[in-house]
């Protein structure tokens, strides 16, 4: 039980670094893909922060554990937008490449690369903001969210 306790809470948990990094991968106004430079990012912190308000409320969270939630989604936040502008750079260098006629084989390789390592990062800092989201959780807070969880995909 312990298992698919961590499992379900990580899920949703994980969730919010999920959709705060597809916020943050919008389009920007100046530019397609993964947040243009005029980008304000912290439209979609805040989006995120909502998020964790609603689900601090809906599993009665004290106000230290808010707080603490609080401060690790903004910490990850932090970690994450350095990597997230540049995937967004990167990216922007591939579409530039690929549009040439005599694209370096080897520079599209090392920047593909570099996406793959970067991708990685973001990946890693989900899980870890998934087990600290989930350590400041009761046992109690937990199966109430397993059965919200449960609730919501089964009806």
């Amino acid at each position: 039980m312990s298992n698919r306790k961590s499992f379900i809470t990580g899920t949703l948990l994980g969730l919010t670094l999920a959709g705060a990094t597809a916020v943050l991968a919008m389009p920007g106004p100046d530019r397609g893909g993964f947040g243009g430079a005029g980008r304000d990012h912290g439209v979609g912190i805040m989006r995120q922060l909502a998020r964790v308000e609603r689900l601090a409320d809906q599993l009665d969270l004290t106000d230290s554990q808010r707080e603490a939630a609080r401060d690790a989604v903004d910490a990850a936040f932090d970690a994450a937008r350095p990597i997230l502008r540049e995937l967004s750079d990167n990216r922007r260098d591939l579409r530039v490449l690929v549009r040439e006629d005599a694209a370096e084989v080897d520079t599209v390789t090392a920047i593909a690369e570099r996406q793959g390592d970067l991708v990685s990062e973001l990946i890693v800092m989900r899980v870890n903001l998934r087990a600290e989201l989930r350590g400041i959780l009761t046992d109690e807070q937990i199966a109430q969210l397993e059965n919200r969880i449960r609730a919501r995909f089964e009806g």
